[in-house]
Formats: structure tokens, sequence, C-alpha cells
């Protein structure tokens, strides 16, 4: 299975691991556009990946048939291509892809950070409620699923931003999101893992604003797992896409720092 991937080395000298990025639900490796340029610029060489089916990745028209497991298998299989461990970052449904490579293969990564990620367990009933009274299951994000085109107001209303982004961004971001496979939706609504015993270095980073994985989600994945939690005050679901993701990227960059990565 071919895979789109998008690189990018430092002008100067490279520092560290290396940074695979790791997209979620219905993106892919478009949604790193701020992050591979910022961390490039300090240094540090960044890989992004858009897993089967996404964007411009073979099997599009097999999207439905591609499970998480089939995900994990394309991460690994990148990582492991690189000559050197990557520093794995996987955002919300790539969190959970995160969790399932460093427990399948945890040698392969030098480290890994679940960005907003879905929970160890899955969404328990009260994450669902939370969601539902703060519109995680908008109308916009049925379209979406359905494969429909939406407006920018709507993109910008899905979830993923909270109203966060400018109507700009939206329309772009809008004509670029796409629907999820169905295998992989099951998956995520049943998803479970055992902790991360034998795993590198770990960090959870995630918001409390987060429509979809708040301050509780996070603090139990993070403690399931043995790993360092991160949690920010006003940045929506796509962190990486919001008014702060600069900061949300300093707060990794300053992680890795410390761990020596």
């Amino acid at each position: 299975m071919q895979l789109e991937q998008i690189t990018r080395r430092p002008d100067g000298e490279t520092i560290g691991s290396p940074i695979l990025f790791l997209h979620g639900v219905s993106h892919g490796a478009w949604c790193w556009e701020h992050w591979i340029d910022w961390f490039a610029a300090r240094g540090r060489e960044v890989h992004a990946i858009s897993l089967r089916g996404h964007a411009g990745s073979e099997g599009g028209d097999r999207l439905h048939e591609f499970g998480l497991a089939e995900y994990r298998d394309d991460v690994v299989e990148v990582a492991r291509s690189l000559g050197r461990a990557p520093m794995l970052v996987g955002h919300s449904m790539g969190g959970a892809i995160a969790q399932m490579a460093v427990i399948s293969d945890p040698q392969a990564f030098s480290g890994a950070c679940m960005l907003a990620p879905l929970p160890h367990n899955g969404m328990r009933p009260l994450d669902t409620l939370r969601m539902l009274l703060r519109g995680g299951l908008s109308k916009g994000q049925k379209k979406l699923m359905a494969g429909e085109l939406l407006s920018a107001e709507e993109t910008r209303r899905l979830s993923f931003f909270g109203g966060r982004i400018t109507l700009d961004e939206a329309a772009r971001y809008g004509a670029l999101l796409q629907p999820e496979s169905r295998s992989a939706i099951k998956d995520v609504m049943n998803f479970r893992v055992p902790p991360a015993r034998e795993a590198p270095p770990l960090l959870v980073l995630g918001s409390a604003n987060d429509v979809l994985f708040g301050r509780g989600a996070l603090k139990r994945t993070a403690r399931h797992h043995g790993a360092d939690l991160d949690v920010m005050e006003e940045a929506c679901h796509d962190i990486m896409l919001d008014p702060l993701r600069d900061e949300g990227a300093a707060r990794l960059l300053a992680w890795m720092e410390r761990k020596g990565l």
C-alpha cells in the first residue's frame, strides 16, 4: 500500500529523533502543515503520513475495509523504514493507533505523544454525554461522514475545531476532510488496549476545552500507560490547527528535550 508521506528536513544541523506525525479521523498528512514547518525550523527531521485510504495514499476505493490494525501496521512499517527510531505523535484516532503501535513494537519508536487521544478504554458513557452536550455530533459531523460537502461555517463548528478557526481556514480544511472508514469507526467504538509496560517515554498532551476528550479522559489514558500528562486549557481538539498551535508544539518540544529525544 503506497502511502502519502510529507518529509521536511532542517536547513542546518539535525537535532534529536526524527518526528513521525499521524493524523486522526477524516484527516490526512495535510493537518500537520504548521507543526511540520515549526519543528523543522527548530532542527527536527519531520515526517507526516496519510493512512491508507486517506488524502494522497492508495486505498481510497477500499477505505471501509481498513481498521485500526491495518493502520497500526502502516505506522510501524514507516517507522522502521526511517533508519532511526522516530518520536511518534498520534492525534485523536491516531493517538489510539500510537498506543497500539508502541505496544506491538516498542523498539520501533524513541518516544510517543498521544495528542488529544482516544482513551485506552474507548469512550465511556460520561464522555459521550459530554460530547453530546457540547455539540460533538453536529449536523456537519454527520454530513462529513456521509461524504457531503460542508460549508465553511459547518466546518468551523465541527468538534475538531469548536469554532476556534477562521472561516478562511475552515473553507480550506473542509475541502480536505473526508469520510472515515466504517471498519475503523467500529474499532474506535470498541477500542481497548493493555498498559504500555515496555514502551519508550510517553506523553499524553491535550486540552481541557476539547469537546471530545477533555481533562478526565486525558488523565485516564496517562494513568493507564504511566505516561506524562500535559493539559492545555483553551485549545480545541485539533491542537495542531488551533490558534494556540505554537504553544502546543512548544510544550511537546520541551518534553522531548527533557527526555533527551
